[in-house]
C-alpha cells in the first residue's frame, strides 16, 4: 500500500526521494537480516564442531559439517563421494551427526536415503 502510494506521488508530484528512500529502507532491513542470519550460522557451524571434537567423533563427521552448510541436504552416497571413502565410512560419519542431533532423516520412501540439518533450515527460513 506504501509503495503504491509513494510511486502515485512519482506520477504526479515527481517526488523520488520518498521512494528511493522507502526501497532502501528495505535494502537495509534484508542485509541487517543477511547479517544475522550469517552470524547465526557461523555460530552453529563452530558449534556443531566443537561438539564433534569433544565427543571424539570421526574426522568424516566435521568434514560433513561443512558441507551441511552449503547444502543442508545429504545422502550416504553423496557423503562417501565428498568423503572419497567407502560406503561403511560414509553412513559411519551420518550416524554421528544424527547421533549428536545434528542431522535427521527426511520422512518418505526416498532412495537413497535423504538427511537434513535441521537447524540451519531454520535459520536460513528466518525461524
Amino acid at each position: 500500500e506504501k509503495y503504491y502510494s509513494l510511486l502515485l506521488n512519482v506520477s504526479k508530484k515527481s517526488s523520488w526521494a520518498e521512494l528511493v528512500a522507502f526501497f532502501l529502507d528495505g535494502f537495509i532491513e534484508q542485509a541487517s537480516r543477511a547479517v544475522r542470519h550469517v552470524q547465526e550460522l557461523n555460530s552453529l557451524r563452530k558449534r556443531y564442531k566443537s561438539e564433534l571434537r569433544t565427543r571424539r567423533k570421526s574426522g568424516n563427521a566435521v568434514i560433513l559439517i561443512d558441507l551441511l552448510f552449503a547444502n543442508p541436504y545429504i545422502t550416504a552416497p553423496v557423503a562417501q563421494r565428498v568423503l572419497r571413502s567407502s560406503s561403511t565410512a560414509a553412513k559411519t560419519a551420518i550416524r554421528d551427526l544424527v547421533d549428536a542431533n545434528m542431522l535427521s532423516p527426511v520422512k518418505g520412501p526416498q532412495s537413497p536415503k535423504v538427511f537434513v540439518a535441521e537447524e540451519i533450515i531454520k535459520i536460513l527460513r528466518g525461524i
